[in-house]
């Protein structure tokens, strides 16, 4: 991404206060971005520490604390956006929950915590996102997925 195209982006990184979520939101700002949301869900410190160096960067940077897990708290999410910006340009969704554990050994309630953060709150916030762009860019990443196994 060249800062000519990131002059004026606004963006909206899920789970972005330490990990993926932190690099993309930082990599963002090193090109330019004019505003980026920080959505986190517990951590203070790091959400902290995300939003001093993004603003390092010379870029306005918005800590949204939510909980991908509940519907309003994602409506309170988008409120927080909409009160301060009038589009949006990226939406990147890093928030991810999983129970490493082998097949036999989920239980159903640990089964539908990870499709509701991972996948029912990407397409909750994707629904948000889509109504403050004109154009826009949609990712979703998972991380531990990519790096552990677990037998059976």
């Amino acid at each position: 991404m060249s800062t000519m195209e990131s002059q004026n982006l606004v963006a909206l990184v899920t789970g972005g206060s330490r990990g993926i979520g932190r690099a993309i939101a930082l990599r963002l700002a090193t090109a330019g971005a004019q505003t980026i949301f920080v959505n986190y869900l517990q951590n203070d410190a790091e959400a902290e520490k995300t939003r001093q160096l993004i603003e390092a960067q010379n870029t306005r940077c918005i800590l949204a604390k939510a909980n991908l897990l509940y519907p309003n708290e994602i409506d309170k999410l988008f409120e927080t956006v909409k009160a301060s910006v009038d589009y949006l340009d990226c939406l990147i969704h890093c928030a991810a929950l999983g129970a490493f554990k082998p097949l036999k050994e989920i239980k159903p309630n640990q089964w539908d915590l990870t499709m509701n953060i991972n996948a029912r709150g990407f397409l909750l916030c994707t629904q948000k996102a889509t109504t403050l762009m004109k154009e826009g860019n949609i990712v979703a990443i998972s991380s531990l997925g990519s790096l552990r196994a677990v037998p059976n």
